[in-house]
Formats: C-alpha cells, sequence, structure tokens
C-alpha cells in the first residue's frame, strides 16, 4: 500500500519506474554525449542562418521605404511587398520561437506560421488578380482595381485564418506530449482526438489559397512580362510550401 511507504521510498519506486522505461526504450543505451552536440550545433547553425535571412529582409524593408518613390517600387506596389516580407520574418520566427524557448509553446508557433503564410502570399496573390482582372476581363469599359480592394481581399484571407487559430485555441489547444523513441526523448505537438481535424482545416486552407494563386498565375502567364510575375510567383510558391512543409 503507497500510504504506507516513505516518501524516499515513494520517489525510490518512481525513479525505478522510469529506469524501466529508459532500459526499454534505449536496449542499446541512450545515446551519448556526441550525438547530443551533433543535434545541438545543427540547432545553432540553423538558428544562425535564420537570423541572417531576418537580417536580409529587413534591410529589403529599408531599401522600399527609402526607395519608395522610384518608378520601378511604385510600380511594384510597395506597400504589398512589405506585407510579404513581414509575413516571412514571422515564419522564421517559428525558428526562433523552437531554438529558444523550452516552454510549452505549440500555439504560439501555430499562430506565427498561419499567420506569417497568409500574409506572405496572399499579398502576392492579390497583386496577380489585379493583372488577371485587368487584362482578362472582357470589357470596353475603362476600370481599375485599387489598393484598397487588394487590401480587402488580405485582409478577408487573414480574417479567416485567425478565426480558425482563435476555435483552435479555445477548443482545444496544443500541448506538447513526451514520445519515447528507440534514439531520443521527442516532443510532439497534439490536441488530442481533434488533432486530426484541426490539422486538416489548418492545411487545406493553405493549400486553397495556394492553388488559387497558382491558378491566377497560370491565367496570367501570356500578359506583357513588365506586369507579369506569373513564372516567379510559381516557382517561389512551389519552392517555400515545399520547404516549410517538409
Amino acid at each position: 500500500n503507497i500510504t504506507n511507504l516513505s516518501a524516499k521510498e515513494v520517489l525510490d519506486q518512481i525513479a525505478a519506474e522510469e529506469q524501466r522505461t529508459i532500459d526499454a526504450a534505449y536496449p542499446l543505451g541512450p545515446p551519448g554525449p556526441e550525438l547530443r552536440r551533433a543535434s545541438e550545433s545543427a540547432s545553432y547553425v540553423f538558428i544562425v542562418l535564420t537570423l541572417l535571412s531576418m537580417i536580409g529582409m529587413a534591410a529589403i524593408i529599408a531599401m522600399l521605404i527609402i526607395k519608395r518613390n522610384h518608378i520601378q517600387i511604385k510600380a511594384s506596389s510597395p506597400l504589398f511587398s512589405l506585407i510579404s516580407i513581414f509575413g516571412a520574418l514571422l515564419l522564421l520566427s517559428v525558428n526562433l520561437i523552437r531554438g529558444f524557448t523550452a516552454d510549452d509553446n505549440c500555439m504560439l508557433e501555430v499562430w506565427f506560421f498561419g499567420v506569417g503564410f497568409i500574409l506572405l502570399f496572399s499579398p502576392i496573390f492579390a497583386k496577380i488578380y489585379r493583372i488577371h482582372k485587368i487584362f482578362n476581363t472582357m470589357t470596353l469599359e475603362k476600370f481599375s482595381v485599387s489598393n484598397l480592394e487588394l487590401l480587402q481581399i488580405v485582409t478577408i484571407t487573414l480574417g479567416l485564418e485567425i478565426i480558425l487559430l482563435i476555435v483552435w485555441s479555445i477548443v482545444r489547444p496544443l500541448t506538447k506530449e513526451r514520445r519515447v523513441t528507440l534514439t531520443d526523448f521527442t516532443y510532439i505537438c497534439s490536441s488530442g482526438t481533434l488533432s486530426p481535424a484541426f490539422w486538416s482545416i489548418f492545411i487545406i486552407y493553405k493549400a486553397v489559397v495556394i492553388c488559387s494563386g497558382v491558378y491566377l498565375s497560370i491565367a496570367t502567364r501570356k500578359v506583357y512580362k513588365l506586369y507579369n510575375e506569373s513564372l516567379n510567383t510559381v516557382l517561389a510558391v512551389s519552392f517555400n510550401f515545399c520547404f516549410f512543409f517538409q
């Protein structure tokens, strides 16, 4: 009976149970310090690369602001370029959250990734939508697509993402759970039985955004190159989508 055991005996039983778990997980012994040091070194290198990327983006932001009156900068809609860069910074911040914090920050990572993803891609696709509407609309009437209309598209896209994240955070937020493997202790972010549902909606929504952008890029592929970024957009989207979901 555990009530008849002293505090020391209870702790000894807990320690023995944990040791049995470790022995079962590591039949050849736990990973040595060399493996742990290699993993830590890789993490530090990744963090340094992330910081360098963020510095480069900050330099681009400064250039866009300083040369905002340049004809080519003005033609590229610098406001939407700045929004996209800010989204990329949020995405890169996920690496820093993982590298510098040890708390249960699963939902924080998802928030940064989700908002960053939408802010990165939706302004790009909004600009392509303007090209698509101007050049592919069969009408003789003169019309234009203002930046305000494009901002509405970005706002609606971002709003849907935020609604999903709020519901997820309230109903069943992600928490860290420890998993013992044959080589190491690992942690996964889980919402229990609701994890598959929330993750599916989270990923499918972004796939819909990406597919919409790819469709617009294909639809504007024959537009004069001075106004057309469809090929570059498709290549950039393909690379980033594969990178962030690998």
